[in-house]
């Protein structure tokens, strides 16, 4: 039987209920069918609608296949899909559009990547290096970039090469590494051939290779370098007489010479070098010069901070004259200034320009010190500041000690002027022997033992961390010993430096609660030994020290300065501060009092006029009588009690003893009317016991009263 057809009203219907769903596909079909029979605008505007959401989702369906595509690196099918996606969209997505401009440029770089190794590896560089080109801009890829470059410098394009090179330099500072090597070797080649030499040695300062042939090549293109910047030099105005150089072209040529010595071939110190750094030199007294004219002061102290020889004595005469200049401007300069200012007063290459006969020379030094002191008093007080000044008074007195010295030596010619020297200018300057030797020959001039050693210490291997010390760098100081070799310390001054140093940071560490602070005491007993005046110093402290945790601290050290040393004093400090330690701690509730008596007999066993101990030991024997005897009498045991009052020597145990009787008898007579027989006996007993005490005491008194009257009764 045929199937009977729909009416036009029913695949009417059907399209609707289809477009309702969202099923455009099937609601397209219905439309058209009812369309062609019905020729509605409505229709045909569904029609229309249909379409559009069935492209949409065409294309959605396309730009999956063209992602799954790009995903296993089907560059061509990825852009087939793409591009009739985007030609389905009723609106394009900009996104779509980006991401095919993108693998297009991918295509084609890739293509022109294949076929630029192609025509590199048949020695067509120029083709080669414009294919790696187009692909590195495409793909924005940087070593594509450096191989169109490297192409160029086979092809022998050798200045269109340096801009390739430039511009991916500035554009990826990722320009190095192993992988590098041969586009940085190549970039330096290109320069040189460009006459760039001085930019060749630059380049290739990056390349660790090694073999002969290079370094060669380098020795070579340093010397052409050499010869254009001499070149360039003669050509200048610098040394004309007639012209006075410019700061600018001063600074410009130094800043040449110093990069140009800084490429120079290793292992290599020709006449070449030896003439760079004379040219670097005149140029550095120039612009020294031109900042002194200028009062640029800061610039001069830059210029000879620079300088190889700046142990120079011309040059740190001007460093000091400078420094003094910039500080009255600018306080942040007063390291620099301390760092030389007495250097230069006290060096043997200046100080005999002052005067050859020592007593003149003298007055002028003095002279510029109380300058220089004036300035740094007079500089803001900043934590920087303090410190200088700290080092500026340091150098003063240590170099005020070493000129009584040579008078007292009776050296007074200038022959002998680097025996005054602070003692950083010694050690850089190689006298701190001489001056060391000196002390030593000359020890009856110094007041004490202490003064002597600390006086040479500033002259020994270990004299920066002596140095650090007196200008409160403890930590530095320690820092210093710590780092150098045992056979450093092989003379009187270097062990009394190390020994000085460890005690002053080991009490350092003790008030800043350090845990391992009693490591650094291992010789202490020595030094006391050597410099008793120490000694004296520490126990006077202990003697007033009253915070009991640090005081805890020193009872540690006390103990192992008195287990390793005879010392009475450090055995009666010793004493004291076990005492007041222990006080301390049954004060807080962190001793026995039972402990506490064992450390007052142990005080008192070193000390027996430790008044502390004495005084503790009193009054825990006082307060144990009076227990017992209190014990005693509220058992109304009072010939027990009497008996440890006749025994005692304490003042205060009598006492309590005659309150509590006179507490009893007062008892016995308010209950005497209730039992008199009782009260009786009570009272004739305490009565014989206060009086073979007493017989003239009050209480004694007040129960003889007592036992009359009741007998008259």
């Amino acid at each position: 039987m045929a199937k009977k057809k729909k009416s036009v009203e029913a695949i009417l219907a059907n399209a609707e209920k289809f477009f309702d769903r969202g099923n455009f596909q099937l609601a397209q079909r219905e439309f058209e069918a009812a369309q062609k029979k019905l020729q509605r605008d409505d229709i045909a505007e569904k029609i229309q609608i249909c379409m559009l959401e069935n492209n949409n989702t065409r294309a959605k369906e396309l730009v999956k296949k063209g992602n799954r595509a790009f995903a296993k690196k089907d560059t061509e099918g990825a852009l087939v899909n793409f591009r009739e996606a985007l030609s389905l969209q009723s609106e394009p997505e900009q996104w779509l559009i980006d991401k095919i401009t993108s693998l297009e440029n991918e295509h084609a770089a890739e293509c022109a990547d294949s076929d630029a190794s192609t025509a590199e590896s048949e020695g067509r560089f120029a083709e080669a290096a414009s294919l790696y080109a187009v692909a590195g801009e495409k793909m924005d890829d940087s070593k594509l970039l450096l191989k169109s470059a490297f192409c160029l410098v086979k092809a022998g394009s050798f200045e269109e090469a340096v801009k390739r090179f430039s511009s991916v330099i500035k554009r990826d500072d990722k320009f190095q590494g192993e992988e590098h090597h041969r586009f940085i070797y190549s970039h330096g080649f290109a320069l040189a051939k460009t006459s760039d030499f001085h930019g060749a040695l630059k380049a290739w300062s990056d390349l660790p290779i090694k073999n002969e042939a290079f370094q060669q090549q380098i020795k070579d293109v340093f010397a052409l370098a050499v010869h254009d910047f001499l070149k360039s030099v003669n050509s200048s105005s610098l040394f004309d007489e007639t012209s006075e150089p410019l700061p600018d072209e001063l600074n410009r040529y130094s800043e040449q010479a110093r990069s140009l010595l800084a490429f120079s071939p290793e292992d290599e110190k020709n006449s070449l070098n030896v003439t760079i750094e004379k040219i670097i030199k005149c140029l550095n007294y120039e612009l020294i010069e031109a900042g002194w004219k200028n009062e640029d002061y800061a610039k001069v102290l830059d210029i000879i901070g620079q300088m190889p020889d700046i142990t120079a004595s011309e040059l740190l005469s001007i460093k000091a004259r400078a420094a003094f200049h910039q500080c009255e401007k600018d306080p942040s300069f007063l390291d620099t200034l301390v760092s030389c200012w007495l250097k230069v007063i006290y060096s043997i290459n200046t100080s005999s320009i002052f005067s050859l006969e020592f007593s003149e020379r003298e007055k002028v030094q003095k002279k510029l010190v109380k300058m220089g002191e004036a300035l740094v008093a007079s500089s803001s007080r900043t934590p920087a500041a303090a410190s200088a000044s700290r080092r500026f008074q340091l150098d003063k007195k240590i170099v005020n000690q070493l000129f009584e010295l040579c008078k007292y030596a009776g050296v007074v010619d200038s022959s002998r002027s680097e025996l005054v020297a602070v003692p950083g200018d010694a050690a850089s300057s190689g006298f701190s022997d001489e001056i060391r030797e000196f002390i030593v020959s000359n020890r009856d001039f110094f007041n004490d033992n202490g003064h002597y050693l600390e006086t040479g210490a500033y002259y020994s291997t270990a004299w920066e961390a002596m140095y650090c010390m007196k200008t409160g760098e403890l930590e530095k100081a320690i820092a210093i010993i710590d780092a150098l070799p045992d056979k450093s310390f092989d003379d009187e001054f270097s062990i009394y430096t190390k020994q000085r140093v460890n005690y002053e940071y080991g009490r350092w560490a003790i008030e800043k609660g350090k845990k391992d602070f009693i490591r650094y005491f291992d010789e202490t007993h020595l030094l006391f030994e050597t410099e008793p005046a120490l000694e004296k110093e520490l126990i006077g402290f202990l003697h007033e020290y009253q915070e009991l945790e640090i005081l805890k601290r020193y009872e540690q050290l006390i103990a192992v300065l008195h287990e390793r040393s005879s010392s009475e004093e450090i055995r009666k400090i010793y004493s004291l501060v076990m005492i007041q330690s222990a006080i301390g701690r049954s004060n807080n509730g962190e001793l026995h009092e039972r402990v506490l008596k064992r450390v007052a007999r142990e005080a008192l066993s070193l000390d027996p006029e430790n008044e502390y101990a004495i005084e503790v030991s009193s009054t825990i024997l006082i307060k144990e009588e009076v227990e017992m005897m209190m014990a005693a009498m509220s058992r109304r045991k009072f010939a027990k009690a009497s008996r440890i009052v006749m025994e005692s020597e304490h003042e205060e145990v009598h006492n309590m003893y005659f309150e509590s009787m006179k507490r009893h008898a007062e008892i016995c007579e308010e209950h005497y009317l209730e039992d008199p027989e009782f009260a009786l006996v009570l009272m004739q007993e305490m009565y014989e016991w206060v009086e073979n005490i007493d017989p003239l005491h009050d209480v004694t008194m007040y129960m003889e009263n007592c036992l009359e009257k009741w007998m008259r009764k």
